[in-house]
């Protein structure tokens, strides 16, 4: 291990804040994760632990597996965006609508994206550019043409078209190699928490919901739908492709926001490409008994921190 390799890891060890590791051990951001990126391969366990505002810090890992993915919050309003089924290599994707998420991000001050599956077109070969059907010129394709901003951080949930049989390619350990934003939670779903906020993010309905599931958002469907039942909210989440049943459509994504100040409360708004953003639907839901909610989500999930 070099020697600037071993003051890295004892900083990490020591939980310094990445802008305090950069000025002490004159690295840029990108060259403190490559070499992060090498002491893992090493052998040394590290994580990060995430914030909404896009900053992120590292951490030695335990050796406890969490159950939930949490993006850290002091804030009461906590804002960020879902995007679904982009299909990038597909000859229907929106690059450009990709691009415009972005723009509305930074017009907005949102740093956080969510992404609920099908991020490329995968082994489907229909529609899909001739130069890309091989899924590992895909993922170069998403590494170099997928957005980037410093401060704007991808949480991935990874869809049916994500997943390609008989391929020895890990598709979450490829983008985080090469884009540090870019950060996968996983395949099918998974449970998130940003303050007392819990809601679950899935690809596909064949997933079980589970009884506790107060909040759910699923890609897959390609269109924008809105439920709630029995104080339960399900949400569909459009996709930010061209790939629609529907004669009539734009791609799309939600802008959601999480409010405490008074009593917890989400706010949905499907935002559409026209190609300027357009809020076509806006919806704010009260979510009563908060102390309750949180304590059967802790008993049911039994809920450990990281």
């Amino acid at each position: 291990m070099t020697e600037k390799n071993r003051k890295l890891y004892d900083m990490i060890k020591e939980n310094q804040s990445l802008d305090t590791i950069k000025k002490e051990l004159q690295l840029t951001e990108k060259q403190i994760y490559r070499r992060v990126r090498t002491l893992i391969e090493t052998g040394i366990r590290i994580d990060r632990d995430f914030y909404i505002d896009g900053h992120y810090q590292y951490n030695i890992s335990e050796d406890s597996i969490s159950n939930y993915f949490e993006l850290y919050t002091d804030s009461l309003k906590n804002e960020f965006l879902i995007i679904s089924d982009t299909h990038l290599a597909n000859q229907l994707e929106s690059i450009e609508s990709l691009y415009a998420c972005y723009e509305y991000a930074k017009d907005h001050h949102i740093h956080t994206i969510f992404h609920a599956g099908d991020l490329i077109a995968g082994d489907k070969k229909q529609h899909v550019w001739e130069s890309l059907t091989n899924r590992l010129d895909q993922l170069d394709y998403v590494v170099n043409m997928y957005p980037q901003d410093p401060t704007i951080m991808n949480y991935i949930v990874f869809g049916n078209h994500d997943h390609i049989s008989n391929s020895k390619i890990e598709i979450k350990n490829f983008l985080e190699h090469y884009r540090s934003d870019l950060v996968g939670l996983g395949f099918t779903t998974q449970l998130i928490k940003i303050n007392h906020a819990w809601f679950r993010m899935n690809h596909m309905r064949k997933v079980k919901i589970q009884k506790e599931d107060y909040i759910t958002f699923n890609g897959h469907f390609h269109h924008y739908g809105l439920t709630i039942e029995n104080d339960k909210i399900s949400c569909t989440v459009p996709t930010l492709s061209n790939i629609s049943t529907s004669t009539i459509h734009t791609p799309g994504m939600l802008h959601v926001v999480f409010d405490e100040t008074n009593q917890l409360s989400v706010e949905i708004k499907q935002i559409a490409f026209t190609p300027k953003p357009v809020v076509k639907v806006s919806a704010k839901i009260p979510i009563d008994a908060i102390d309750t909610y949180n304590q059967r989500l802790e008993k049911h999930y039994k809920i450990k921190k990281r």
